[in-house]
């Protein structure tokens, strides 16, 4: 029966060749250069023959070693497909959870992405509110959630900041003299918070004029022109544009974040969150800079 060659030990053999020297290889897996050498001497051991030749300090592979290196690392690979494959199979499903901004503009382009990529795990998206979304990846209900905050006290160079902006229809003017018509989500919600608190800080009158639980309902309001609402321009129709108007008080920025309810540091979830995080990124940049309503005051 012939011998099967031990993955393991040609994955180091492809390690030494990579680094160059047999401490440079024990330092990457954290063991010692004896424990390397040894695998390398296994490795010419059940090939049948040396793989090596001195070359001063370094090791250089002999033909023979330079023919099992190759062919192993075509091994080596189609071991990691497989065993990917079959993580992602037993992995099976990932659930995110999105607020409405990201979701409604974003959303599509980042998941066609990540299907061609992962055709094999299934998505379980959750559109919510950013509260709803913070308490089911506190519980454990989501694997994934890309949620938001005002004024992060530490910048972390995986967010993405956006102002908070004042937005209304281009054809919307607010009268001299009277309080200030918003459209809002209903609460408990961030913006709805920082919007009334800017005001009531600065002594601004304010009415809601109309409360949604949805954000298109909001953008359809707005676009109307019935009022004014607060949020990043992230998924703003075309119709809305920032208010330019010296009687509105200053709103801070947004952080948002993808955040993780267990260890995402490999496999399908990781690239998930790596591509939001591209997307957002993106977002971010693209944004509606710039966008004003006519007759600032």
């Amino acid at each position: 029966m012939p011998e099967t060659l031990d993955l393991e030990l040609i994955r180091t053999l492809s390690l030494v060749q990579e680094t160059g020297t047999l401490a440079r290889a024990a330092r990457r897996v954290a063991r010692t250069v004896s424990a390397v050498s040894l695998q390398l001497k296994r490795l010419e051991a059940q090939c049948g023959r040396p793989l090596f030749r001195r070359s001063g300090r370094r090791l250089a592979l002999n033909a023979d070693g330079e023919r099992v290196l190759a062919m192993g690392r075509r091994m080596l690979s189609l071991n990691d497909q497989l065993l990917e494959g079959l993580r992602e199979e037993a992995a099976g499903t990932i659930r995110l959870g999105l607020p409405q901004d990201v979701a409604e503009r974003w959303l599509p382009t980042a998941l066609a992405r990540f299907g061609r990529a992962r055709p094999r795990v299934q998505l379980e998206v959750r559109v919510e509110r950013n509260l709803v979304l913070q308490e089911l990846l506190t519980g454990g209900g989501l694997d994934l959630a890309v949620t938001f905050d005002p004024e992060p006290g530490r910048p972390d160079p995986e967010e993405a900041h956006l102002p908070v902006r004042w937005l209304a229809a281009r054809q919307f003017r607010w009268a001299p003299g009277t309080a200030l018509p918003l459209v809002l989500f209903e609460p408990p919600c961030t913006f709805r918070r920082l919007a009334l608190e800017a005001l009531d800080r600065t002594g601004t009158p304010w009415r809601v004029v109309f409360s949604s639980p949805s954000l298109s309902g909001l953008w359809a309001a707005v676009s109307a022109g019935l009022g004014v609402t607060v949020r990043t321009e992230l998924a703003a129709p075309s119709g809305v544009r920032r208010l330019a108007d010296r009687r509105l008080p200053a709103l801070p920025t947004m952080a948002f974040r993808v955040e993780g309810a267990r260890d995402v540091g490999s496999g399908a979830v990781a690239e998930l969150r790596a591509l939001l995080v591209d997307t957002l990124r993106q977002a971010a940049t693209t944004a509606l800079p710039g966008r004003r309503v006519a007759g600032r005051r």
